[in-house]
Protein backbone atom coordinates (compact mmCIF):
# COMPACT_ATOMS: atom_id res chain seq x y z
CA UNK A 1 0.00 0.00 0.00
CA UNK A 2 2.88 2.40 0.68
CA UNK A 3 4.08 2.05 -2.91
CA UNK A 4 0.61 2.78 -4.27
CA UNK A 5 0.31 5.82 -2.07
CA UNK A 6 3.76 7.19 -2.95
CA UNK A 7 3.39 7.00 -6.71
CA UNK A 8 -0.28 7.86 -7.13
CA UNK A 9 -1.49 8.81 -10.58
CA UNK A 10 1.85 8.30 -12.33
CA UNK A 11 0.96 5.36 -14.57
CA UNK A 12 -2.56 4.04 -15.19
CA UNK A 13 -1.47 0.45 -15.79
CA UNK A 14 -0.56 0.18 -12.10
CA UNK A 15 -4.16 0.72 -11.12
CA UNK A 16 -5.49 -1.78 -13.59
CA UNK A 17 -3.36 -4.35 -11.76
CA UNK A 18 -4.57 -3.10 -8.37
CA UNK A 19 -6.56 -5.42 -6.08
CA UNK A 20 -6.58 -3.12 -3.06
CA UNK A 21 -9.24 -0.56 -3.98
CA UNK A 22 -10.77 -0.77 -0.52
CA UNK A 23 -7.48 0.33 1.02
CA UNK A 24 -7.31 3.60 -0.91
CA UNK A 25 -8.09 6.70 1.14
CA UNK A 26 -9.91 9.82 0.00
CA UNK A 27 -6.69 11.64 -0.90
CA UNK A 28 -5.60 8.61 -2.96
CA UNK A 29 -8.84 8.58 -4.94
CA UNK A 30 -8.56 12.32 -5.47
CA UNK A 31 -5.02 12.05 -6.87
CA UNK A 32 -5.94 9.07 -9.06
CA UNK A 33 -9.08 10.64 -10.55
CA UNK A 34 -7.36 13.94 -11.27
CA UNK A 35 -4.94 12.11 -13.53
CA UNK A 36 -7.12 9.20 -14.69
CA UNK A 37 -10.87 9.94 -14.59
CA UNK A 38 -11.60 6.58 -16.22
CA UNK A 39 -11.28 4.96 -12.78
CA UNK A 40 -14.43 6.72 -11.55
CA UNK A 41 -16.41 3.51 -12.12
CA UNK A 42 -14.61 1.78 -9.25
CA UNK A 43 -14.37 4.79 -6.90
CA UNK A 44 -15.82 4.75 -3.39
CA UNK A 45 -17.03 8.37 -3.39
CA UNK A 46 -17.89 8.30 0.30
CA UNK A 47 -14.20 8.35 1.19
CA UNK A 48 -13.60 11.80 -0.27
CA UNK A 49 -13.69 14.62 2.27
CA UNK A 50 -14.71 18.23 1.62
CA UNK A 51 -11.11 19.33 0.92
CA UNK A 52 -10.62 16.29 -1.35
CA UNK A 53 -13.69 17.29 -3.34
CA UNK A 54 -12.50 20.91 -3.67
CA UNK A 55 -9.16 19.73 -5.11
CA UNK A 56 -10.81 17.22 -7.44
CA UNK A 57 -13.57 19.48 -8.77
CA UNK A 58 -11.09 22.30 -9.41
CA UNK A 59 -9.59 20.09 -12.12
CA UNK A 60 -12.45 17.65 -12.88
CA UNK A 61 -15.74 19.59 -12.57
CA UNK A 62 -17.54 16.81 -14.41
CA UNK A 63 -17.69 14.80 -11.18
CA UNK A 64 -19.88 17.40 -9.43
CA UNK A 65 -22.97 15.19 -9.65
CA UNK A 66 -21.21 12.67 -7.38
CA UNK A 67 -20.43 15.22 -4.65
CA UNK A 68 -22.48 15.32 -1.46
CA UNK A 69 -19.88 17.10 0.68
CA UNK A 70 -20.54 20.72 -0.27
CA UNK A 71 -21.28 21.61 3.35
CA UNK A 72 -17.97 20.07 4.47
CA UNK A 73 -15.88 22.59 2.51
CA UNK A 74 -14.40 25.46 4.51
CA UNK A 75 -13.38 28.93 3.33
CA UNK A 76 -10.00 27.79 2.01
CA UNK A 77 -11.63 24.97 0.02
CA UNK A 78 -14.22 27.30 -1.52
CA UNK A 79 -11.56 29.86 -2.37
CA UNK A 80 -9.51 27.29 -4.27
CA UNK A 81 -12.53 25.80 -6.02
CA UNK A 82 -14.06 29.12 -7.10
CA UNK A 83 -10.73 30.45 -8.34
CA UNK A 84 -10.57 27.51 -10.72
CA UNK A 85 -14.26 26.79 -11.30
CA UNK A 86 -16.46 29.88 -10.70
CA UNK A 87 -19.43 27.91 -12.05
CA UNK A 88 -19.93 26.43 -8.55
CA UNK A 89 -20.66 29.82 -6.93
CA UNK A 90 -24.34 28.95 -6.48
CA UNK A 91 -23.39 26.14 -4.09
CA UNK A 92 -21.06 28.25 -1.93
CA UNK A 93 -21.75 29.20 1.69
CA UNK A 94 -20.17 32.65 1.52
CA UNK A 95 -20.24 33.04 5.30
CA UNK A 96 -17.38 30.52 5.54
CA UNK A 97 -14.91 32.81 3.78
CA UNK A 98 -12.64 34.82 6.08
CA UNK A 99 -10.64 37.95 5.32
CA UNK A 100 -7.65 36.12 3.85
CA UNK A 101 -9.98 33.95 1.76
CA UNK A 102 -11.68 37.02 0.27
CA UNK A 103 -8.33 38.60 -0.55
CA UNK A 104 -7.16 35.44 -2.33
CA UNK A 105 -10.45 34.96 -4.18
CA UNK A 106 -10.93 38.56 -5.30
CA UNK A 107 -7.35 38.70 -6.57
CA UNK A 108 -8.45 36.40 -9.39
CA UNK A 109 -12.22 36.56 -9.35
CA UNK A 110 -13.25 40.15 -8.69
CA UNK A 111 -16.77 39.40 -9.96
CA UNK A 112 -17.59 37.96 -6.54
CA UNK A 113 -17.14 41.31 -4.76
CA UNK A 114 -20.92 41.63 -4.36
CA UNK A 115 -20.95 38.44 -2.28
CA UNK A 116 -18.52 39.88 0.28
CA UNK A 117 -19.72 41.39 3.55
CA UNK A 118 -17.28 44.30 3.51
CA UNK A 119 -18.35 45.53 6.94
CA UNK A 120 -16.99 42.36 8.54
CA UNK A 121 -13.60 42.36 6.80
CA UNK A 122 -10.59 43.03 9.07
CA UNK A 123 -8.78 46.25 8.19
CA UNK A 124 -5.57 44.60 6.95
CA UNK A 125 -7.44 42.45 4.42
CA UNK A 126 -9.43 45.46 3.24
CA UNK A 127 -6.14 47.18 2.48
CA UNK A 128 -4.69 44.23 0.59
CA UNK A 129 -7.81 43.93 -1.54
CA UNK A 130 -7.87 47.66 -2.36
CA UNK A 131 -4.18 47.57 -3.37
CA UNK A 132 -5.03 45.13 -6.14
CA UNK A 133 -8.46 46.60 -6.92
CA UNK A 134 -8.56 50.34 -6.07
CA UNK A 135 -12.14 50.58 -7.30
CA UNK A 136 -13.23 48.66 -4.19
CA UNK A 137 -12.16 51.57 -1.96
CA UNK A 138 -15.71 52.92 -2.02
CA UNK A 139 -17.02 49.66 -0.58
CA UNK A 140 -14.79 49.89 2.50
CA UNK A 141 -15.44 51.40 5.89
CA UNK A 142 -12.88 54.24 5.86
CA UNK A 143 -12.71 54.35 9.65
CA UNK A 144 -11.79 50.68 9.78
CA UNK A 145 -9.39 51.02 6.85
CA UNK A 146 -7.39 53.63 8.80
CA UNK A 147 -6.63 51.03 11.49
CA UNK A 148 -3.92 49.42 9.33
CA UNK A 149 -0.77 51.05 8.00
CA UNK A 150 -1.54 49.84 4.49
CA UNK A 151 -5.05 51.26 4.71
CA UNK A 152 -3.78 54.68 5.81
CA UNK A 153 -1.25 54.65 2.99
CA UNK A 154 -3.94 53.86 0.42
CA UNK A 155 -6.15 56.67 1.68
CA UNK A 156 -3.22 59.10 1.35
CA UNK A 157 -2.57 57.99 -2.24
CA UNK A 158 -6.09 57.50 -3.50
CA UNK A 159 -7.66 60.48 -1.76
CA UNK A 160 -5.39 63.50 -2.34
CA UNK A 161 -5.76 66.39 0.10
CA UNK A 162 -7.72 69.42 -0.93
CA UNK A 163 -4.60 71.35 -1.96
CA UNK A 164 -3.51 68.54 -4.27
CA UNK A 165 -0.15 68.05 -2.58
CA UNK A 166 1.98 65.25 -4.05
CA UNK A 167 2.96 63.44 -0.85
CA UNK A 168 5.97 61.18 -0.82
CA UNK A 169 5.40 57.61 0.31
CA UNK A 170 7.16 56.99 3.63
CA UNK A 171 5.36 54.17 5.42
CA UNK A 172 6.20 50.67 6.58
CA UNK A 173 8.50 48.91 4.08
CA UNK A 174 6.16 46.10 3.22
CA UNK A 175 3.04 48.25 2.97
CA UNK A 176 4.84 50.57 0.55
CA UNK A 177 6.25 47.65 -1.47
CA UNK A 178 2.78 46.17 -1.90
CA UNK A 179 1.60 49.48 -3.28
CA UNK A 180 4.58 49.78 -5.63
CA UNK A 181 4.00 46.25 -6.97
CA UNK A 182 0.34 46.77 -7.77
CA UNK A 183 0.31 50.51 -8.48
CA UNK A 184 3.34 51.37 -10.66
CA UNK A 185 2.03 54.90 -11.24
CA UNK A 186 3.26 55.70 -7.73
CA UNK A 187 6.92 54.69 -8.37
CA UNK A 188 8.11 58.28 -8.41
CA UNK A 189 6.45 59.03 -5.08
CA UNK A 190 8.27 56.23 -3.26
CA UNK A 191 11.32 57.59 -1.41
CA UNK A 192 12.51 54.50 0.45
CA UNK A 193 14.48 52.66 -2.25
CA UNK A 194 17.77 52.86 -0.35
CA UNK A 195 16.15 51.36 2.75
CA UNK A 196 15.12 48.14 1.02
CA UNK A 197 17.19 45.10 1.98
CA UNK A 198 18.44 42.52 -0.59
CA UNK A 199 15.63 40.10 0.29
CA UNK A 200 13.02 42.77 -0.39
CA UNK A 201 14.70 43.72 -3.66
CA UNK A 202 14.76 40.08 -4.74
CA UNK A 203 11.06 39.75 -4.12
CA UNK A 204 10.21 43.09 -5.74
CA UNK A 205 12.25 42.50 -8.91
CA UNK A 206 10.50 39.20 -9.56
CA UNK A 207 7.31 41.09 -10.37
CA UNK A 208 8.68 44.54 -11.28
CA UNK A 209 11.87 44.00 -13.34
CA UNK A 210 11.62 47.56 -14.65
CA UNK A 211 12.93 48.72 -11.26
CA UNK A 212 16.33 47.07 -11.79
CA UNK A 213 18.12 50.38 -12.37
CA UNK A 214 17.03 51.58 -8.94
CA UNK A 215 18.47 48.52 -7.15
CA UNK A 216 21.84 48.88 -5.42
CA UNK A 217 21.77 45.60 -3.49
CA UNK A 218 22.60 43.01 -6.18
CA UNK A 219 25.63 41.71 -4.27
CA UNK A 220 23.50 41.16 -1.18
CA UNK A 221 21.20 38.55 -2.73
CA UNK A 222 22.02 35.03 -1.55
CA UNK A 223 21.91 31.87 -3.69
CA UNK A 224 18.27 31.04 -2.91
CA UNK A 225 17.14 34.60 -3.67
CA UNK A 226 19.06 34.55 -6.95
CA UNK A 227 17.46 31.29 -8.05
CA UNK A 228 13.98 32.59 -7.25
CA UNK A 229 14.71 35.81 -9.13
CA UNK A 230 16.23 34.08 -12.18
CA UNK A 231 13.30 31.69 -12.41
CA UNK A 232 11.03 34.69 -12.83
CA UNK A 233 13.40 37.04 -14.66
CA UNK A 234 16.27 35.17 -16.41
CA UNK A 235 17.44 38.38 -18.10
CA UNK A 236 19.25 39.28 -14.86
CA UNK A 237 21.74 36.40 -15.24
CA UNK A 238 24.51 38.79 -16.27
CA UNK A 239 24.22 40.53 -12.89
CA UNK A 240 24.66 37.31 -10.88
CA UNK A 241 28.03 36.62 -9.24
CA UNK A 242 26.86 33.79 -6.97
CA UNK A 243 26.85 30.84 -9.39
CA UNK A 244 29.47 28.99 -7.33
CA UNK A 245 27.19 29.10 -4.28
CA UNK A 246 24.31 27.26 -5.96
CA UNK A 247 23.73 23.75 -4.54
CA UNK A 248 22.70 20.77 -6.64
CA UNK A 249 19.09 21.20 -5.57
CA UNK A 250 19.11 24.87 -6.56
CA UNK A 251 20.60 24.04 -9.97
CA UNK A 252 17.92 21.41 -10.49
CA UNK A 253 15.20 23.91 -9.55
CA UNK A 254 16.57 26.61 -11.86
CA UNK A 255 17.33 24.50 -14.93
CA UNK A 256 13.97 22.73 -14.79
CA UNK A 257 12.37 26.15 -15.23
CA UNK A 258 15.10 27.96 -17.18
CA UNK A 259 17.14 25.50 -19.30
CA UNK A 260 18.66 28.45 -21.15
CA UNK A 261 20.85 29.09 -18.07
CA UNK A 262 22.44 25.62 -18.17
CA UNK A 263 25.72 27.07 -19.47
CA UNK A 264 26.38 28.42 -15.98
CA UNK A 265 25.77 25.08 -14.23
CA UNK A 266 28.33 23.06 -12.31
CA UNK A 267 26.89 19.61 -13.12
CA UNK A 268 29.07 17.87 -10.53
CA UNK A 269 26.94 19.35 -7.75
CA UNK A 270 23.83 17.38 -8.75
CA UNK A 271 23.19 14.14 -6.87
CA UNK A 272 21.09 11.19 -8.05
CA UNK A 273 17.81 12.62 -6.82
CA UNK A 274 18.55 15.95 -8.50
CA UNK A 275 19.33 14.20 -11.80
CA UNK A 276 16.19 12.05 -11.72
CA UNK A 277 14.04 15.11 -11.11
CA UNK A 278 15.82 17.23 -13.73
CA UNK A 279 15.78 14.62 -16.51
CA UNK A 280 12.08 14.00 -16.04
CA UNK A 281 11.51 17.67 -16.95
CA UNK A 282 14.49 18.32 -19.21
CA UNK A 283 15.72 15.08 -20.84
CA UNK A 284 17.93 17.08 -23.21
CA UNK A 285 20.64 17.20 -20.53
CA UNK A 286 21.15 13.42 -20.35
CA UNK A 287 24.62 13.74 -21.87
CA UNK A 288 25.70 15.71 -18.77
CA UNK A 289 24.51 13.08 -16.31
CA UNK A 290 26.74 10.89 -14.14
CA UNK A 291 24.45 7.84 -14.17
CA UNK A 292 26.37 6.19 -11.34
CA UNK A 293 24.87 8.69 -8.90
CA UNK A 294 21.33 7.32 -9.33
CA UNK A 295 20.15 4.70 -6.82
CA UNK A 296 17.17 2.33 -7.12
CA UNK A 297 14.59 4.94 -6.09
CA UNK A 298 16.05 7.55 -8.42
CA UNK A 299 15.85 5.12 -11.35
CA UNK A 300 12.26 4.24 -10.45
CA UNK A 301 11.16 7.88 -10.55
CA UNK A 302 13.07 8.57 -13.77
CA UNK A 303 12.03 5.50 -15.76
CA UNK A 304 8.41 5.88 -14.79
CA UNK A 305 8.26 9.03 -16.91
CA UNK A 306 11.23 8.57 -19.21
CA UNK A 307 11.48 4.83 -19.98
CA UNK A 308 13.83 5.43 -22.91
CA UNK A 309 16.61 6.01 -20.36
CA UNK A 310 16.46 2.31 -19.42
CA UNK A 311 19.51 1.70 -21.59
CA UNK A 312 21.58 3.61 -19.03
CA UNK A 313 20.15 1.73 -16.05
CA UNK A 314 22.33 -0.93 -14.37
CA UNK A 315 20.99 -4.39 -15.18
CA UNK A 316 20.55 -5.40 -11.54
CA UNK A 317 18.45 -2.30 -10.79
CA UNK A 318 16.38 -2.72 -13.95
CA UNK A 319 15.72 -6.40 -13.16
CA UNK A 320 14.84 -5.52 -9.55
CA UNK A 321 11.92 -3.36 -10.67
CA UNK A 322 10.92 -5.62 -13.56
CA UNK A 323 10.43 -8.49 -11.13
CA UNK A 324 8.05 -6.29 -9.18
CA UNK A 325 5.82 -5.76 -12.17
CA UNK A 326 6.97 -2.46 -13.59
CA UNK A 327 6.73 -2.97 -17.33
CA UNK A 328 9.18 -0.50 -18.81
CA UNK A 329 10.58 -1.06 -22.28
CA UNK A 330 13.30 -3.68 -22.46
CA UNK A 331 16.88 -2.52 -22.21
CA UNK A 332 18.81 -2.38 -25.45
Amino acid sequence: MELWDKYLALSPWRYRRCRCWSDLKGKNWMALLMGHPEFAEVCDWSKLSGPNWAELLAKRPGFANQCNKWNDMDGVDWTWLLQNQPRFADKCDWSKLKGCDWWTLLSRRSQFADKCDWAKLPSKWMGRIVVEHPRFLERCDKRKLRLSGLGRLLLVLLRPDEKGNSRKIDFCHWDAIKVVIHMPKFFDRFKMWERLCPCEWGWLLQVRPELADRCDKWDGLDAIEWVNLLEAQPQFADRCAKWDEFSGSLWRQLICKRPSLAAHCDWTKLNGENWASLLRKQPRFADKCDWAKLDENDWFMLLDERPHFARHCPKEVFDYWRKRGYAWKART
